[in-house]
């Protein structure tokens, strides 16, 4: 924060937190900016500790200077201003993706139902959007939904339609499944892949 001196000499100031949310812990670096020149100016750091859970919106905190050497004058004056400092609490996007069990047998031809459960870990709503790989030529993969609305501190179930295609061989696959937050910054970032390793157990019938 910027401490500037406006009157025509040399003065300090004395600075004041008089109004910040609840619950949250605003520190100053100094109570006092000592001997800034007329016209001058000094830095001060401000430190803002939101805490955990807070809304996901802006919040105002008020500080305050005022002239020492007003104060000290015969009789004495009151000089001061007051400025706002915004603080946004941008929404914090985390999801987890799980099965009951990531070993599944299935049959050549005969859709299988996997049900994924997906955690909404962050701070606000979220549209998580579900995508899926597998083995080469498998086509027959179908989610019910492909974007899943999971609300704060909640979790949504989303199923995937699985069926092996003819003229695969008895063995074991993988299939990957992908979720990406609802945010800007979210394309490129890590997707939570949820994997079957030795998943497709294949019986032949």
């Amino acid at each position: 924060m910027r401490v500037q001196n406006k009157g025509t000499g040399t003065d300090s100031f004395k600075l004041l937190i008089n109004d910040y949310p609840a619950n949250w812990i605003v520190q100053l670096e100094s109570e006092y900016v000592e001997e800034v020149s007329a016209g001058g100016e000094k830095t001060i750091n401000v430190t803002i500790t939101v805490p955990s859970g807070e809304q996901n919106q802006a919040f105002t905190t008020n500080i305050t200077a005022s002239s020492l050497g007003a104060s000290d004058e015969n009789p004495p004056k009151w000089v001061n201003t007051t400025v706002a400092v915004t603080t946004i609490v941008n929404q914090e996007y985390w999801i987890d993706l799980s099965v009951e069990s990531s070993t599944i047998d299935a049959i050549i031809g005969t859709p299988v139902l996997v049900t994924i459960t997906v955690d909404n870990l962050g701070t606000g709503d979220d549209i998580v959007a579900l995508s899926s790989t597998a083995p080469d030529g498998w086509t027959g993969l179908e989610f019910n939904t492909s974007f899943l609305n999971v609300i704060e501190d909640s979790s949504g179930l989303v199923g995937l339609s699985i069926t092996v295609p003819e003229g695969t061989n008895k063995g074991d696959y993988a299939v990957n499944v992908s979720g990406v937050s609802n945010c800007d910054t979210c394309a490129n970032g890590t997707l939570l892949k949820l994997s079957f390793p030795e998943g497709w157990r294949l019986t032949q019938m």
